[in-house]
Order: structure tokens, then sequence, then C-alpha cells
């Protein structure tokens, strides 16, 4: 649980720039949990949306699936970032009414991808130029390491590939549960779940996250793709019965990236420049504001703090800040109050900045949300 946390958090501070996720303000911890400090979304999740306006319009679908694509291009073309547990739930809607993808803490990333960060060819030219091997046995040494590439590519199916069976049931591929690894086309799938639960109202294949884990599987593997509620046929336009049929294709190989799926019919009337510069009002201008959330002074309790003096603790980097957070908090004047809470009238030291403590209440009180991750 730990190692899932810190991964989450370094993720998070790796994209923290992209206005398509959540923002990491800060994290820190105490004796029992670590704590999240990241940025409100005020309209709440795409899950609240779905179920409020079940099946959604047409329209607004398109808007919001065309987002979902584009999040997932970001994610895998530009950051290399496989989120492993891509749902409605982790999709929230910011003030401006667009999609932000959060909890990052089962996500794996690459980094480059093998074939910008391989040396082998110029190792090659470099043993050529300098006479060291001759072209014949160059052109063997390449084809050999070519075989080993094909090797590993046909073994894992991708390069950047990975094991763990994980994610939120109904949601997970089908090579998630058959392995013996999967990719980003997990994303996919699970995204095509997504859009097909918007424009249906249900989950497709029949699935529901009360079913055992055989039935899942049984039915997300072998199960047909069918645009069928209850043996009733869905009014869903050609386009988008396409659409997702390149998402939920069972065959990961087969199935669709996100860069392709922006040239499908069903996303014709897209401006994906436009969209992803955010000039047009989001899709979900029209979602409810999260009403449960109020501006009151709140304090959360937290047990003792860390001692590190001579600690050889794994995470004792896991405190940290953004920069735009410590130059706001260096201006906040803070008064003296209790220790054992978190609470805005806890001094600190100007040349040090706030504590890490006071900043997770003032940004809570400033409606913005601490999520906390528990551990054994």
């Amino acid at each position: 649980m730990r190692r899932i946390g810190m991964g989450g958090d370094r993720i998070l501070n790796g994209i923290r720039q992209e206005r398509w996720f959540l923002r990491l303000d800060a994290t820190f911890e105490d004796s029992e949990s670590f704590f999240f400090v990241t940025e409100y979304a005020p309209k709440g999740d795409l899950w609240t949306e779905m179920a409020r306006r079940k099946p959604m319009p047409s329209t607004d679908a398109l808007q919001f699936a065309a987002e979902i694509i584009h999040i997932l291009s970001l994610l895998h073309d530009i950051h290399r970032i496989i989120h492993r547990d891509f749902k409605p739930e982790n999709l929230l809607i910011d003030a401006a009414g667009h999609l932000v993808l959060a909890d990052f803490g089962i996500a794996r990333a690459f980094g480059a991808h093998p074939w910008e960060s391989d040396t082998s060819s110029t190792s090659l030219f470099s043993e050529l130029a300098s006479g060291t091997i001759d072209m014949p046995v160059a052109m063997e040494k390449q084809e050999a390491e070519e075989n080993e590439k094909h090797r590993t590519r046909s073994r894992d199916f991708l390069p950047e590939a990975t094991r763990k069976m994980c994610g939120t049931a109904g949601y997970m591929a089908p090579e998630v549960y058959a392995g013996p690894s999967y990719s980003y086309p997990a994303d996919i799938w699970a995204a095509g779940v997504v859009i097909f639960k918007m424009l249906t109202g249900k989950l497709p294949f029949g699935l529901d996250r009360e079913l055992c884990t055989k039935e899942l599987f049984r039915r997300t593997v072998l199960q047909p793709l069918e645009f069928k509620i209850n043996g009733v046929e869905v009014e869903i336009g050609e386009d988008a019965r396409d659409l997702l049929r390149k998402m939920l294709e069972k065959n990961p190989e087969k199935r669709a990236s996100a860069q392709n799926l922006k040239t499908h019919p069903y996303f014709l009337s897209i401006d994906w420049e436009k969209l992803a510069r955010r000039e047009c009002p989001g899709p979900g201008m029209e979602a409810r504001r999260m009403k449960h959330y109020k501006k009151v002074h709140v304090a959360i309790p937290v047990g003792k703090p860390l001692d590190r003096s001579g600690s050889d603790d794994a995470f004792i980097s896991f405190r940290w800040m953004s920069p735009e957070l410590q130059e706001a908090h260096r201006r906040v004047r803070i008064i003296p109050a209790a220790d054992n809470v978190v609470n805005p009238g806890r001094s600190f030291d100007e040349e040090k900045g706030p504590k890490l403590e006071n900043v997770a209440h003032k940004v809570w009180w400033k409606v913005k949300r601490v999520a906390s991750m528990r551990f054994q």
C-alpha cells in the first residue's frame, strides 16, 4: 500500500503542469497516513453526471468522449503512462466543465519508449567506423538484435507492459484477466466501457460490479458486444457503434489507439486543437456543483509527526510542496493555535515557509480536497 502511494505521488508530480490531469499541490504524512493536497474539482465527477442524466444526450456524450480520448492520448503518447483504473469516478469535472483525470495510485509510468532510447544502431555505426567489425558481422549482429526485439514484442505484446492484475470490476480488459501482460490498450478498453455506459446507461456484455471474478472474466472474454439492454436494441448511431467496436475489441493488438481514434468519423465535428487549448466551455458546465463542500473551518485530527532524525525510511522524501503553494503561503499570516490538529492557526518560520499540515488545512478551507491513503 505504501508503494502504491509513492508511485501515485511521483506520477502526479511529473504531470502536474498538464491541465487535463488532477494537479498535485503538496504531499505530507503523519505516523498513520499519507496525505495528498490536490486541486478541487467543484462539479463532482463523471460518474455522478452519468447517473443524473442516464443515458446521456448524444451531443454531450460526444464532447465528453472527445475529452476522454484526448486525455488518453496525452497519457499514453506523451507521458508513457498506463492508468490501470480508468473509470467515471476518476474523471472529475473542473470549474470550466472540463474533465480532469485523477487517482494515479496504481498507474504505471514507463518513461521514454525503448526505440527512443535504443543506442544499438549508433553503437554498430561506431564499431564500423572504427574498424572494430566489418560489414557482414555488423549485419549479422543487427539481425540478431532485431530478432530479440521481435521475440520480446511477441512475448509481452508491447515492450511497455505490466503484469499485475488490478483495476475496477466491469472496466478491466480481457488481457488484464487472461495475462500474461497488458499495456496501453487496457486503458482504451476501459474508456470504451465508460463511453458505452454514457450512451446506454449500462455496462457492456451484461457486466455488473457485483458479479464474481469468474463470471466477470467469462463475460468480458467470451461474450460478444451487443447494443441491447434487456433484449431491447438501444438507439446509438452507426458511427458510435463502430467506435465502440474498435475500443472494445477483444484482441488488444487489434484495438485502436487513442491517436487513431481521433480520426474516427464519430469525432468528425471535433476540432482537436481547439479542444486541447480548452477554448470552448467544457461539456460539464451544466453539472451540478457539489453542495456538500462548505467554506468552513475544519480541524482534521492527525497522528504524531514522524521523527526523521537518523531515519532510513524509504519515504523520507514524501513531503513536498509546489513552488506556487510555497509562494502563496509565505504571505499568509498565521496566529498560534493547538498543535494536535491541522489548523490554520499554527505558526511557521518565514524562512522555511509553512508546515505542510498548515498548508493542507488552508487548502481544505479554501474548498480544496485532501485525499488520505491509509496503510498497515
